[in-house]
């Protein structure tokens, strides 16, 4: 498979304005230089705990932000400060709150004609009509709905509305922003399958954006685990989910809620249960960005950061000791 996308170095400063005249004196670190690669066909689930640059990433690939620092070159172009509407029939994004990203005086056909009228994908009313018809079959919804406008559906059917607007330019790649988090559990299950459907259907490539790691198992090709703006940990998934390296990617995992079984289950959760608060992205610890809250931490992770490093063929972990604690 050839690599539809490649992030290099790719950071997002936010300026902190403060006083009077408020002059930015300080920088909030969304994104601190990240690179990573996805290949045409692939999914790659990016998790972390709220606050952690996710979401920032999937905005820059989107083209909603300007990077800091970076580039990011899709299908071999740098659209990392490029503008206009090329390459962005081909790269489309679905959002975590479907209703606050559907106009609510559009109705249901006209927000699936807009992406179609824009680019000129229908030559006549009948065409267009057709393409609409079959977004609805795609993703499951009653042709009847067509004149209701958003409020008028619940949270699974907007976010289905949602993706058939972005199915609706023929995009090659999706960002999946948090696309199922304010989803009921069973909404929940139905969406990500309808996802893995389309993803067959029309070879996708996806950046899937999580903090739920069971979301992400499921739909997930690779993994790439974040924590304070960086990338902490990346590899296939079942290589993840088998053998984790970094103490945040265990801690994550030890997190996810299992049927409690008397005894060892629920020990095993509160052993390995984060302790204490993400730190601040304006003043960034010196060192590693996990040490307040690891429980190996050693003189060199006060001192010196760890750098992603390919620990095994295909798994990268920035972790000073990750060799010592997963021998």
């Amino acid at each position: 498979m050839d690599t539809i996308l490649e992030v290099k170095n790719l950071k997002k400063y936010f300026p902190l304005k403060t006083g009077i005249w408020k002059e930015a004196t300080e920088q909030v670190k969304a994104v601190d230089d990240i690179s990573f690669s996805i290949k045409r066909g692939e999914t790659l689930g990016l998790v972390g705990e709220s606050g952690c640059g996710k979401s920032t990433v999937g905005r820059l690939i989107a083209g909603l932000y300007e990077p800091t620092e970076g580039n990011i070159i899709f299908e071999g172009e740098d659209i990392s400060k490029k503008k206009g509407l090329t390459w962005r029939k081909r790269l489309q994004v679905v959002f975590q709150d479907p209703f606050s990203s559907l106009n609510p005086r559009m109705n249901v056909r006209s927000l699936l004609s807009e992406g179609i009228n824009i680019h000129h994908l229908a030559k006549d009313k009948k065409e267009k009509d057709e393409k609409i018809s079959s977004l609805m079959d795609l993703v499951g919804l009653d042709k009847d709905y067509l004149k209701r406008y958003p409020h008028e559906f619940s949270g699974g059917q907007r976010q289905r509305i949602s993706l058939a607007r972005a199915l609706s330019v023929e995009p090659e790649f999706l960002v999946a922003d948090e696309p199922v988090s304010s989803l009921d559990v069973s909404i929940q299950a139905q969406i990500i399958n309808l996802f893995k459907d389309l993803k067959e259907k029309f070879n996708l490539t996806y950046l899937f954006i999580s903090h739920d790691l069971r979301v992400i198992e499921f739909i997930s090709d690779k993994v790439a685990v974040m924590y304070l703006g960086r990338i902490v940990e990346f590899a296939a998934r079942d290589e993840l989910f088998k053998n984790p390296e970094h103490p945040y990617t265990k801690s994550l995992l030890a997190a996810i809620p299992k049927p409690f079984v008397e005894g060892e289950i629920r020990v095993h959760i509160e052993k390995k249960a984060l302790r204490g608060d993400i730190p601040s992205a304006i003043d960034l610890p010196v060192g590693c960005r996990f040490q307040s809250r690891c429980p190996f931490v050693e003189k060199i992770c006060l001192e010196k950061e760890p750098e992603l490093r390919e620990t095994k063929l295909g798994h990268f972990t920035a972790c000073h000791l990750s060799n010592i604690y997963n021998s």
